[in-house]
Formats: structure tokens, sequence, C-alpha cells
């Protein structure tokens, strides 16, 4: 048997190496071909998108909306020097108060007192012990406006992005045009990323304003530590973080509230909050009856 040159052989084994890589390329390429002239298939944009995961660690207050700069998700201290700022000779009424219930002082928010009738309406409200708090609510209603419907939304647009829906007043049925638009309504994830609506009525997604308090010095929070349910359930404990705007439709605005709020980090820390406070009543329970065994009667 004939051998081949040591040479020739590497020769034929590069050669047929070549061969294949070429074969496979070209297989992969008509491959590629094939997919592109298939019909492009639009997504299923009725699907309900999953709830976004809880962030790990803090959430970025500086990539969810905001409202003259207190963001969701901000620390209420800082919040609290951006509204010092904005409304530098504005009193301040701070809900500070252990609401019966707390061992200490729990900060809940702050509401901007107007000084007349034209100045805005303002407050923020922030999550309890004995977590570190975080902004969760915000609340502003300008007044006296006088700019034109169309301005404004183009306006809000600029800020927010464009709008997760446009709502026709008293009604929940999604606006066709910018004239039927009476509410904007911006949906976003806890990372600040924009998500659509989810595959349920309008109704259910608007309703989860619904018990939401309007400013700081209830008892929402507490909810679940004094009578056992969660403020927030369901999809909307889980994903509704949330910025609305309610412009009317009057060719002139004159009045605008604007309202944006987390209750996925409202369900978590009211839970946190119920179990911390079940604990030290727990043991301020304990402290009492060993207080009480130590009492001499007088007989």
């Amino acid at each position: 048997m004939r051998r081949i040159p040591s040479l020739k052989l590497i020769s034929i084994i590069i050669l047929s190496v070549v061969c294949l890589f070429g074969e496979g390329l070209a297989q992969k390429q008509s491959a590629a071909q094939a997919k592109k002239s298939e019909p492009w298939t639009p997504p299923d944009v009725g699907a309900s998108p999953k709830p976004a995961a809880t962030p790990t660690g803090a959430v970025d207050a500086s990539k969810l909306p905001d409202i003259i700069g207190v963001h969701l998700g901000m620390d209420p201290k800082e919040a609290l020097a951006v509204v010092r700022g904005h409304y530098p000779k504005n009193l301040l009424t701070t809900y500070d108060t252990n609401m019966y219930m707390f061992p200490g002082p729990a900060y809940q928010g702050t509401i901007v007192n107007p000084a007349d009738n034209h100045q805005d309406d303002f407050n923020f409200q922030a999550t309890l012990p004995p977590e570190k708090p975080v902004v969760w609510k915000v609340t502003r209603t300008t007044k006296f406006m006088h700019t034109s419907h169309d301005t404004l939304l183009a306006a809000l647009r600029a800020k927010y992005g464009k709008e997760t829906v446009g709502i026709i007043g008293n009604t929940y049925d999604p606006a066709r045009n910018d004239a039927e638009v009476s509410t904007l309504l911006w949906l976003f994830d806890e990372s600040g990323k924009r998500v659509p609506l989810p595959n349920s009525d309008l109704a259910s997604v608007v309703g989860c304003w619904n018990n939401v308090p309007d400013h700081p010095g209830t008892a929402y929070l507490t909810d679940e530590a004094r009578e056992g349910r969660t403020p927030a359930n369901g999809w909307c404990g889980a994903s509704f973080v949330a910025v609305q705007a309610n412009v009317g439709v009057a060719p002139i605005v004159e009045h605008m509230t604007v309202d944006m709020v987390d209750l996925p980090v409202v369900r978590r820390t009211s839970h946190t909050t119920a179990v911390w406070w079940k604990a030290e009543v727990e043991k301020a329970r304990i402290r009492d009856m060993e207080k009480a065994k130590q009492a001499k009667p007088v007989l």
C-alpha cells in the first residue's frame, strides 16, 4: 500500500475542512434567507404582561417617574428638600405620628399648604417602618393654568412619553383622538420600563386607584396590621406603577391633577410593617404580664 506523503496529507485535510465549513455557511445563509422571506407576524398586543419581578436591592428612584422632581422610590428626606425648593414660601404640614400603634413617631408624608386659591395642592406619601421609608405616592393639582388642551397633552407626552392609554371622560373607553382625551395613563414597572395594558378591561386597571388615599394621615398602610387585609391585592398590588393626569376636554385647561403611585412597594412594605408591629405588640404584652406578676396586691 502506497503511503501519501505527510505534506500532501495535510493539504487534503485542510481542503476537506474548508469545504465542510463552506457548505455549513451556505446552509446557514440559505436558512436565514428563507426566514427573512417569511411573512412578519405582529406581536400579541392583547396578551397580559407578566407582573414585574420584585427588584433586588433598592429601587433606583431616578429611573422612576416624578412630579416636580419628587420621584417614586425617593428617600422622603430628599423629597422634602425638593418640595422646599419648589415651594419656598409655603407652609408644610408633616404627618409624623405613632398612629396609636407604633412605639415611636412614624413619618407618613407631607402636604404643601397653598397660600391662596391659585397655588398648587401638593403632597407625597411614604412607606412605614421597619424598612427604610420611600415615596410611594405623589399628587399635584395645578390651578389656573389657562393653557390649550393640545399644548398640555404635548407637554405631558414630552415629560412621560406617549401614554399607555388615553381615556374618554366619565367612561372606561379608550379615546379615539386627542380631542376625546380627558385622562392620560402611563404604566411602568419598578425598574422604570414602560409596560402595556394587561389583558383585562380598562375599568379594572383604572380601578387600581380605588381606596388609595389622596393624602397622608390615613391608616391605609396599617390595614394588614390592624385588620389582616392587604391594602393592594391582585394585579394592582403586583404590578400597578402608574402616572395618571386628569386634564378634562375643555379647549382651554385651567386645572389639572397628576397622580403617581407604586402599589407593589405598598404591598411589600405593609406586610413587613404588619409582621414587625405584631411582634412588637407581643413583646409589649409579655413585658406587661411580667410586670403584673411583680405587683403585690394590697388586701
